[in-house]
């Protein structure tokens, strides 16, 4: 009987390594399913502001919505900083602009706001659940959603002042291509 039970493990072990295995798979893909894909809806989320508001998504519904991810030791961020404001002083009528500060403190980001004369909306992301939504690899990172909620650009690393502009011209092509633009943003 022994060498029964012994044939019954030796196959048994395997199979429960291998569907382990599997299920871990599975649901790695459905966690990489959710994150941000470019002509897909945007993953939603909430945020709260440096000034102690809520942003969510939803609520910029029908505008294009520009995120920037930063922290206040990353050095291109720093030299991102000056072509993000100008970016909102040239288009904050058109762009909902929200720089996101990953995993900081606000004792860390607000100095990092001030230096900058930044004057878009500064949202926390400081358990780093909205970055993992949208797949960051590092900081800085954008993405630009068109007005239906659709992620359209992404960019990963700094953006130049040009850049932006042409981010977020091509967002606008693309959301009128989908059928979008029956109104302006």
């Amino acid at each position: 009987m022994r060498p029964r039970v012994h044939l019954v493990l030796a196959l048994a072990v395997p199979l429960v390594i291998v569907l382990t295995g599997l299920a871990a798979s599975f649901a790695y893909q459905a966690s990489l399913d959710r994150r941000a894909a470019l002509g897909r809806p945007a993953p939603p989320f909430e945020l709260t502001t440096l000034d102690g508001g809520k942003v969510t998504l939803d609520e910029l519904r029908g505008r294009v919505v520009f995120l920037n991810f930063w922290a206040s030791w990353c050095g291109p961020c720093r030299d991102e900083a000056p072509d993000l404001q100008r970016f909102h002083e040239t288009y904050g009528d058109q762009v909902v602009q929200i720089g996101i500060n990953y995993r900081e403190a606000e004792d860390h980001a607000r100095p990092f706001v001030e230096a900058f004369g930044l004057t878009f909306p500064i949202a926390r992301d400081w358990d780093g659940r909205v970055a993992s939504a949208y797949g960051l690899r590092g900081v800085p990172e954008s993405w630009f959603i068109d007005p239906d909620g659709v992620a359209r650009v992404h960019w990963p690393g700094p953006m130049r002042y040009e850049q932006m502009e042409a981010a977020y011209q091509e967002t606008l092509a693309a959301w009128r291509a989908a059928g979008g633009g029956s109104h302006e943003p």
